[in-house]
């Protein structure tokens, strides 16, 4: 067979792929630098020395699998030097996380709406904030995609604030302020006023802020500072006078509330009438006909 073989193709049958091939020559440079370069042995940090995989309930289960039972690793570098890459490496790290950081907050607010987003796209995201937060630095046309989805957010914000401030209603809130420096919350008329956290990091993103709920469903906010009400997309514009009277003057509010639900009894003495500042049902006669509980009658001074 071999014979035919180098009757066929001569002297090129030597170039022909067969089986393995042969090692090269070493290079007697290389060889005298590899014999040369010092090693150092360190103590298997796994199996600590002993070159068994012990469980946990301290049975030897075989060879460790890192040091393949020896019981030491070998390398060619300094514990010294290994520490330093391990240190430059982390400074890397930190400054891509470091660099990055708007980019973060941004993949963070968009993947607290994950639910909103395609499915392709918010794991997309997900992988480039993993990226991320371990250091690794992205394409260009991963930044861009992050790029191209800030501004559009950008872009919706602003909408979003140009649209709040052209349906802001300027109200005094000066008296509901002050009510709220006493307590965090409180309901006058089934209108709730509660104060935002006075810093952002402590919980939502508008700190100072009064927020406003009418029956317990969310209605709008008073900005930190402002004395406009800015409306949500649930609020009714039919409620406005109420509210007016409700942050103008609580306690009036709350009384002629009362006055209001007294007259709703006498047409219906079936039905049951809430606190006007906490929303509990009222079950004392004196309570239901000041439309307030004794406890809160004592706060506001009735």
């Amino acid at each position: 067979m071999n014979d035919r073989l180098d009757d066929i193709f001569g002297d090129d049958l030597a170039n022909v792929p067969f089986g393995k091939p042969k090692a090269l020559p070493q290079d007697a440079a290389s060889v005298r630098i590899r014999e040369t370069t010092p090693e150092f042995a360190e103590r298997c940090p796994k199996c600590r020395g002993t070159g068994r995989f012990i469980s946990y309930s301290g049975r030897a289960l075989g060879e460790c699998f890192t040091c393949k039972g020896k019981g030491s690793k070998t390398f060619k570098t300094s514990p010294e030097a290994r520490t330093a890459a391990r240190q430059r490496t982390a400074v890397a790290k930190a400054s891509v996380v470091a660099d990055h950081q708007a980019e973060l907050k941004w993949l963070s607010d968009t993947l607290a709406r994950r639910d909103r987003l395609p499915e392709g796209y918010a794991t997309m995201l997900a992988d480039f904030q993993t990226r991320l937060l371990g250091g690794r630095a992205l394409s260009d046309n991963q930044m861009a995609v992050i790029a191209k989805g800030m501004a559009r957010s950008a872009q919706w914000a602003q909408e979003r604030q140009q649209k709040a401030s052209e349906q802001a209603v300027a109200l005094d809130v000066t008296a509901i302020r002050a009510v709220l420096q006493t307590r965090k919350k409180v309901m006058v008329a089934l209108f709730t006023f509660s104060l935002a956290p006075a810093h952002a990091h402590a919980h939502g993103n508008n700190p100072g802020a009064i927020y406003v709920k009418d029956n317990g469903q969310y209605v709008g906010k008073i900005p930190a500072g402002a004395s406009t009400f800015a409306p949500g997309r649930d609020f009714d514009q039919s409620r406005l006078p109420a509210l007016v009277e409700a942050m103008a003057d609580p306690a009036a509010a709350v009384k002629a509330d009362a006055a209001r639900r007294a007259q709703l009894l006498l047409e219906d003495p079936a039905m049951t009438i809430p606190c006007g500042c906490c929303g509990l049902t009222l079950s004392n006669p004196e309570s239901i006909a000041r439309g307030i509980g004794p406890i809160c009658a004592g706060k506001w001074g009735f």
